[in-house]
């Protein structure tokens, strides 16, 4: 966004003129010293609010752990993929799936991360801001490189948020709006690079490499003196995407640009374009699985060739990793170019020296700038203590049967799914002491252990119906049936887990009938 403010536009729109001449050693002023931009050695303000020590640690260090949880979430994504198996009707897997999700770790990492993606988009877009609007002016060439790394490292961090997350589209409307920022970020970062390697109609090419000498360089000058131009945004734009300026992005010489940042930026952009395009098949292959154990039968009917599914998924992984890897190269080139130019700067000796001990102020983080991005990182551990307390009020929030089985929160109708309780239907618990219920003789009862009170079948309540189990975990297990509506012995399949079988006594000379809730063997599932 319009960072293409020129010398003649701060003198005609801010009134600030600024000075662009380098005056070498034997000039008429100082005839012993060298004078850049009308300042001589040791004079220049550092501006540590851009190229600070606090600043830039900031900026790498939440990136590179933004990569590192991205890399250990896609190690956990392949690690749990022989537990990614389709739900059946029944829902056999339910309770290993939630033993599964016991361990989150996966959905930790990327609540971070996205968390670090949101903190450092609105750090860069102040950076863009200020750059344009308010220190244009004055910021020299230097603290323009400097941002403009600083804005590649905000990129990788949207790139791993993009690529990770899987939650990433989860709610629309705030998927929209990270887009529509990361976007943003992008433009302004394609503009930063795109002006910092124009040189056509200038005299002077942008310095956006180290010096090689620490007397004399024109990258201490304002980064204004290299541009030209209206500052109005649509011009900006006009100017930075033109074919000139493509030409000087795509194939300028080493001498005026950092050799890496071309093509950093274009790889960068292109993953995280395509990422785009890729997130919605994933986020619905999503929803429609879930992480469980295989069964048994799941491993003796599995084939030793991979199947499509597992291709397409290795084949994902595949591009995650690259993407990961491009991250960490790019990382790494823009940390050792920020290095090195502050290593310059400091070096040179024309920064001008504080009074702490220091070299200078860029190297004294307790000043303000430098506390604020590195305490609005600190905002990661309330993300994380955040997340982990969510996960265990949803642990702590379930409903639990009398047995240890969960019951569903929105089940589905059908027979038992051998963990205790009924697929669709509630768990009703009765206490035969103080239930208060009256026998009804058209309803047959039969107990275990004995002495149970009869449940009638008319006072139960509306959602049960016919061939409920109600129990109480000391005393007393019922199964009732209508004696004109015994259901089929076939709705359910024995549950193998069970070995011991369980005599029921019947109050009357009936015989007893078999317990559909057990399979059709006599069988109680809640041995």
């Amino acid at each position: 966004m319009g960072i293409c403010i020129s010398s003649q536009n701060c003198k005609e729109l801010y009134g600030i003129d600024i000075n662009c001449e380098i005056l070498a050693t034997g000039n008429e002023t100082y005839p012993n010293q060298t004078i850049i931009g009308g300042y001589l050695k040791g004079s220049l303000p550092p501006d540590p609010d851009i190229a600070g020590i606090g600043v830039v640690t900031s900026f790498i260090a939440a990136t590179v752990i933004a990569l590192c949880l991205s890399a250990f979430s896609l190690f956990l994504l392949i690690q749990n993929r022989r537990y990614l198996v389709r739900l059946d009707k029944l829902g056999e897997n339910l309770r290993f799936a939630e033993k599964l999700h016991k361990f989150r770790g996966s959905e930790l990492c990327e609540e971070l991360v996205l968390g670090i993606s949101g903190t450092q988009i609105f750090t860069g877009a102040a950076y863009a801001v200020a750059l344009r609007y308010f220190k244009g002016c004055s910021t020299t060439a230097y603290h323009y490189d400097v941002v403009a790394m600083m804005m590649i490292l905000t990129c990788t961090t949207h790139l791993m948020s993009v690529t990770i997350v899987r939650n990433y589209w989860k709610y629309k409307t705030l998927s929209l709006l990270r887009i529509l920022t990361c976007l943003g970020v992008f433009t302004v970062t394609g503009i930063l690079l795109a002006n910092q390697n124009n040189d056509f109609e200038y005299d002077r090419k942008f310095p956006a490499v180290v010096p090689d000498n620490k007397n004399y360089s024109s990258i201490l000058l304002p980064a204004a003196c290299f541009q030209e131009g209206n500052s109005l945004l649509l011009n900006t734009l006009h100017h930075s995407l033109s074919d000139q300026s493509n030409d000087a992005f795509l194939s300028s010489k080493p001498s005026n640009k950092s050799k890496p940042t071309g093509k950093r930026a274009r790889f960068v952009s292109w993953l995280h374009l395509s990422t785009m395009a890729k997130r919605e098949s994933r986020q619905q292959h999503q929803k429609r699985t879930k992480r469980s154990k295989p069964t048994p039968v799941q491993k003796q009917g599995s084939s030793r060739w991979p199947s499509p599914g597992n291709i397409l998924f290795y084949l994902f992984c595949s591009y995650l990793f690259a993407n990961i890897a491009v991250g960490v190269w790019t990382v790494w080139t823009a940390a050792h170019q920020i290095g090195e130019l502050r290593m310059w700067a400091r070096g040179s000796g024309w920064l001008i020296k504080s009074g702490q001990g220091a070299e200078s102020a860029q190297d004294d983080m307790t000043s303000f700038g430098q506390l604020v991005p590195i305490f609005l990182n600190l905002m990661l551990l309330f993300t994380l203590v955040h997340v982990i307390t969510s996960f265990y009020s949803k642990s702590k929030d379930r409903r639990y049967d009398i047995y240890g089985g969960i019951i569903p929160d929105e089940p589905d109708s059908g027979p038992s799914n051998g963990n205790g309780n009924m697929n669709g239907t509630a768990m009703h618990v009765v206490d035969h002491h103080n239930a208060g219920y009256k026998p009804d003789p058209a309803v047959e009862t039969y107990t275990h252990n004995g002495g149970a009170t009869p449940v009638s079948m008319s006072n139960l309540p509306p959602h049960l119906g016919p061939g409920i189990m109600t129990t109480t975990p000391t005393s007393a297990q019922i199964v009732q049936y209508p004696s004109n509506a015994m259901p089929p012995t076939s709705q359910a399949q024995p549950n193998p887990r069970h070995s011991s079988m369980t005599n029921l006594r019947h109050s009357s000379a009936h015989s007893v009938p078999t317990s559909p809730l057990a399979g059709g063997h006599g069988i109680s599932p809640y041995q």
